[in-house]
């Protein structure tokens, strides 16, 4: 097999998968998880179920799939912000301009993190989802939260479990960004606030933490 024709065909399969994903993120986002399945993709992304089943042998998988593409993207962004920054405390506080920034820009992707974490919330769908699931979390679904940098440097201070903190840090702006961008139309007028103000609020609280 020509080595052009088949880097051709890889190239194809991987703009079909990704092609196949951002169909299934858009109906996800219109009608929660638990409302479609494989035969909507195949309708939206325009395919044949045989060819569907050539990339994702159920609904779940593809569910993962997207949530590990959006967590990817989120901290490829964040380790983009980042790189400016000298000192872990310089770090830090270009992590949390852009986390503002991916709330700002991304909350779709938010969104689909909050379906997926209630959708999910009792136990994974199967053993190897879990495992590959936990895998990816373990490494690059990691979120970069340069806490040992800082601490290391002198710029941030904090004595205690350094990983149990920093597994802190991503819960919070994960639970509270979600919420925002899920319910922030309604939650700011509910309580006569603006909804990113809750988020930047949030992050001020752990900055402040950290440098005191």
């Amino acid at each position: 097999m020509d080595e052009t024709w088949k880097q051709s065909l890889a190239e194809h399969r991987s703009s079909r998968r990704q092609q196949l994903i951002e169909s299934a993120l858009a109906l996800f986002l219109e009608r929660d998880l638990a409302n479609v399945t494989m035969t909507d993709i195949v309708a939206r992304a325009g395919i044949s179920r045989v060819t569907l089943y050539k990339y994702f042998k159920s609904i779940h998988e593809i569910a993962f799939e997207v949530q590990m593409k959006v967590i990817r993207e989120m901290n490829v962004l964040l380790r983009e912000w980042m790189l400016a920054g000298r000192t872990g405390a310089d770090k830090l506080d270009l992590f949390f301009e852009g986390a503002l920034w991916f709330y700002d820009t991304h909350p779709h992707s938010l969104r689909f993190m909050g379906l997926f974490d209630h959708y999910y919330r009792n136990t994974y769908p199967n053993a190897q989802l879990e495992e590959a699931y936990r895998t990816f979390l373990n490494g690059e679904g990691k979120l970069p939260v340069p806490l040992a940098e800082g601490i290391t440097d002198g710029s941030l201070h904090y004595e205690g479990d350094t990983q149990l903190l920093v597994s802190t840090i991503a819960n919070v702006f994960l639970s509270v960004g979600q919420r925002m961008a899920a319910r922030g139309h309604l939650i700011g007028p509910e309580h006569s606030i603006p909804p990113r103000a809750v988020l930047v609020q949030t992050l001020q609280i752990v900055q402040s933490f950290l440098r005191r």
